[in-house]
C-alpha cells in the first residue's frame, strides 16, 4: 500500500512540475559582425548570464558566467586573437558600468560599452550594445592596437542576437530522484523474497 502511494506521488510530480513551475535558464548574447572592421576583420561571440541576472534591469561584469570572442581573420598591424577568460573585462554605461536590459526578455535597453583587453596580444576589443546615434546605427565594434596617440584603430558593426537556454527543473529531478529509489527499494525488496 504505500509503494503504492509512494509511485502515484512519484508520478504525479512528474508530470504536475513541468508545468507549473518554471525552469531556471541561461541567457546566451551572440554578436555576429555584418560589416567587418579593415585588417581586422570580423568578430564573433558571446557571453551567458543566468535568468536571474536580469530582474533588475541591469548586467554587470561580475554576473558574466562566462564569454568568448574570436578575432580569426585579422591582418596586419593587428592578429588573430581571443578574448576569453581570464581577459580583464569592463563595462562602461551612464549606469554605474552595467548594462540595462529588459527584465523579461533580457533585450538591451540602452547603449554600453563592452571592453575585453586580449592578455596575450594586449589587443582591446570594444562592443556597444546598442545602436548608437552615429551612422551606421547598429551595434558596432572596435578593435584597438597599442596607446594613444600611436594606437591603431578598426572598427565593424554587427547585430546581437539573445537566447534562452533552459535549465534542469529542480522538481522533476525530484521526483526522478523518488522514481529511482521506489526501483532500488523494489528490486530489493524482491530480492528478498527470492533468498
Amino acid at each position: 500500500m504505500l509503494r503504492l502511494a509512494l509511485t502515484l506521488l512519484a508520478l504525479i510530480l512528474v508530470v504536475i512540475c513541468p508545468l507549473t513551475y518554471p525552469a531556471q535558464a541561461d541567457l546566451i548574447y551572440t554578436f555576429s559582425t555584418s560589416s567587418p572592421a579593415p585588417l581586422a576583420g570580423p568578430v564573433s561571440g558571446s557571453f551567458v548570464v543566468s535568468d536571474a541576472a536580469i530582474l533588475d534591469g541591469f548586467i554587470t561584469a561580475s554576473e558574466f558566467r562566462s564569454f568568448g570572442f574570436t578575432l580569426p581573420f585579422a591582418a596586419s598591424p593587428f592578429t588573430p586573437a581571443t578574448f576569453a577568460a581570464p581577459d580583464p573585462l569592463a563595462i562602461g554605461s551612464p549606469f554605474a558600468g552595467a548594462i540595462m536590459v529588459d527584465p523579461i526578455t533580457g533585450h538591451f535597453t540602452a547603449d554600453a560599452l563592452i571592453q575585453i583587453t586580449d592578455s596575450t596580444t594586449a589587443q582591446r576589443l570594444g562592443l556597444t550594445t546598442f545602436p548608437g546615434t552615429v551612422p551606421p546605427l547598429v551595434p558596432q565594434y572596435q578593435v584597438i592596437l597599442g596607446t594613444a596617440p600611436s594606437e591603431q584603430v578598426a572598427q565593424g558593426s554587427g547585430a546581437w542576437t539573445v537566447s534562452r537556454v533552459p535549465g534542469p527543473r529542480s522538481l522533476v529531478l525530484v521526483g526522478t530522484g523518488i522514481l529511482s529509489l521506489l526501483g532500488v527499494w523494489h528490486r530489493r525488496s524482491l530480492s528478498g523474497r527470492a533468498a
